[in-house]
């Protein structure tokens, strides 16, 4: 398979190293994955933000995971909100991020 290549300009979801050094850098985590397998390397998902600046995130993916279950179980959504300590338009915002 033959892999493209892009600017230095563009910023990669996924890049490809061996060693120390990053080798290239990909769009698509399975392009990503194919080609470390054929030069024997590790993905790394590329830092977003490389000077940690803005937000913490309140919840982890997992805890996000469980609110959107609650919701596709059809608890009321100031429930979930009391429950999970935060506000009803947060609740609101991941229902409406990925409806079910």
């Amino acid at each position: 398979m033959e892999y493209k290549t892009y600017p230095c300009e563009v910023k990669f979801k996924y890049l490809v190293r061996r060693g120390l050094p990053v080798v290239a850098g990909f769009f698509s985590e399975k392009d990503a994955l194919d080609y470390a397998l054929s030069i024997g390397g590790a993905v790394i998902k590329a830092n977003g933000n490389p000077r940690g600046a803005g937000r913490i995130p309140k919840f982890s993916d997992r805890e996000k995971d469980a609110v959107r279950e609650r919701i596709s179980q059809g608890v009321p959504v100031r429930r979930i909100a009391e429950e999970f300590r935060c506000s009803v338009g947060y609740v609101q915002k991941l229902k409406c991020e990925h409806p079910l």
